[in-house]
């Protein structure tokens, strides 16, 4: 849904502000749902998240 494309980029890279996902397995599995999409290609990950 338009929901999920609008809400994957802020959720996928949480981590990289310093909110783990460890904690939410339903979140995580619906992270991998969408990188299973056709088509989907992946935003690059960062190392320094907002430290940067």
């Amino acid at each position: 849904t338009i929901a999920d494309v609008a809400n994957y980029a802020y959720i996928a890279h949480a981590p990289e502000g310093d909110v783990p996902l460890d904690s939410y397995p339903n979140v995580r599995a619906w992270l991998g749902r969408i990188a299973a999409l056709p088509g989907f290609v992946p935003m690059q990950a960062t190392a320094v998240g907002l430290a940067a």
